[in-house]
Formats: structure tokens, sequence, C-alpha cells
């Protein structure tokens, strides 16, 4: 049973990635394991069972009815990774938090599983996953966002070129953001 906080507030940075500025410096080779990444199609979306559970692989096929591209990191086909992006044009209010124009895309829902953290499998999939999207929709502009104390994902985040946009407190009452973000 899913229960919602009746207030909260998180304090998150804001980070952005013009395509121009992506630092390449995360490629297959630089992993320390073999990594192989793949896209997350519905029929897919259950391969997360095992680590994730249920709830987050009905969460992973909502999100591909919703138009948004999802990315597995896998190691001897086991799911280590994971990590979604929302394009503009199908959905100007990523995370509910947020207002982007349709020629825009927010990365989000990012993990990698605790004891393959340390391998630079973060890095590697937001390469993987800007590149495509830029190849395919002609995107250059990339936001994506972490809650301040998280450095581990904000030095994965530097690695590959995105900076700190800015930094807001996001109030929430009963599970509704009060005001978004126009980015």
């Amino acid at each position: 049973m899913i229960v919602k906080r009746i207030y909260e507030k998180k304090s998150i940075c804001l980070y952005k990635l013009e395509y121009e500025n992506l630092i390449e410096v995360k490629s297959k080779e630089d992993i320390d394991i073999d990594i192989d990444i793949d896209f997350i199609k519905e029929n897919s979306c259950d391969d997360i069972l095992s680590w994730r559970g249920k709830d987050i692989a009905n969460e992973f096929k909502d999100m591909i009815g919703n138009k948004e591209l999802g990315i597995y990191a896998r190691y001897n086909k086991e799911v280590v990774g994971h990590a979604w992006c929302i394009l503009g044009k199908y959905n100007n209010y990523p995370n509910n938090m947020f207002k982007i124009d349709s020629n825009q895309a927010m990365i989000h829902f990012c993990r990698v599983k605790k004891s393959f953290q340390g391998n630079n499998i973060y890095p590697y999939m937001l390469v993987s996953i800007i590149k495509h999207i830029h190849k395919e929709n002609n995107i250059n502009i990339f936001y994506i966002w972490t809650v301040k104390n998280n450095l581990s994902s904000k030095n994965g985040l530097v690695k590959v070129g995105f900076q700190i946009d800015k930094e807001y407190n996001c109030y929430k009452i009963m599970g509704r953001v009060l005001k978004k973000i126009k980015l």
C-alpha cells in the first residue's frame, strides 16, 4: 500500500546539459566491468522484478505508455541499472515538478544496483541515453535533477558535462507540487 505524506519539502539541484557540451569520457571501454545497454520495452519491464519488484515494473510499463524512453544496463544479462528520459514533445510536465519545452528532455529515475556502484555505469547510461535521444529526436537541451545531498549522482552528472542550473526547494502537499518550475 502506498501512503502519501501530507507535506513534503525536497531540496533539489537541477542540472542542465547542452548536447554540444556532452563529455564522452565514459564509453564501454571505460566501464570497469562488461556492461551492455538495451532499451526497455513493454515485454522487458518484468526483467527488473528480482531487483526492484512488481511496483517498479508496473511504473516502467506506465512510462512506456507515456512515450518515455528507458534503458537497462546489464551485466551477464542481469539488470544492474536503469535510466529514463521524458521528451518535452510528449510530456511538458516531467515529474509533475517542471515545465519543459517540446525541444527539451528530462532524464530521470536513474538507479544502479548497490553492488555495482562505483563502476562508472551511471555516466555510461547517461551518455547512452543522451546520444540516442539527440540522434532520434534532435533534442539538444537535457535536464536532470537530484536531491541536494546525493553526491554520487552529482559526481556522475559532472563527469558527462552537466552543469548545475539552479537549486530549488520543492514543496508538495498530499503528493501535489505547489508550484511547477519553468525551465
